[in-house]
């Protein structure tokens, strides 16, 4: 190895150490950046296009969180349960199927209950009425 070789990694090693592993480095970059915004967004947003920015962000973490739980955590536990050779029971292979099945179901309902005016309508078609302000809200999600 070159000796720029060697410098790149003696830093990959002292920064790893310091901030984490790099492969999530981006995404931690990234949530740092968008809270940031948000949070000095407040000098020129109304309050209400700050309510309605948080409420989005918040809806784009649950639709990225359901994917990883439903879809890829129990399809990679079946998967790599069958490549180490652990036995898992047929149980397990069904409720992986169930899981996957699912998430067209809980996609939609999950942004429908994080943005609250999608959550009044719906609410609202069944017969109950909620007030504008005494639905769940997301004042505090991101703080500083």
């Amino acid at each position: 190895m070159d000796s720029d070789g060697e410098m790149r990694e003696y830093l990959r090693e002292s920064f790893e150490k310091k901030y984490g592993n790099l492969e999530h480095l981006n995404i931690k970059v990234a949530i740092y950046q968008i809270t940031s915004y948000l949070n000095q967004a407040v000098s020129f947003m109304s309050p209400k296009t700050m309510q309605m920015q948080k409420c989005l962000f918040w809806a784009l973490f649950v639709q990225t969180v359901i994917p990883i739980c439903v879809s890829f955590m129990p399809c990679t536990l079946v998967l790599y349960g069958s490549v180490f050779r652990l036995d898992f029971s047929s149980p397990v292979n069904y409720m992986s199927s169930v899981a996957i099945s699912t998430f067209p179901f809980l996609d939609p309902l999950a942004i429908t209950m994080c943005l609250p005016a999608l959550r009044r309508r719906l609410f609202g078609s069944f017969g109950r009425r909620i007030a504008p302000n005494s639905s769940y809200q997301t004042n505090n999600v991101l703080k500083n």
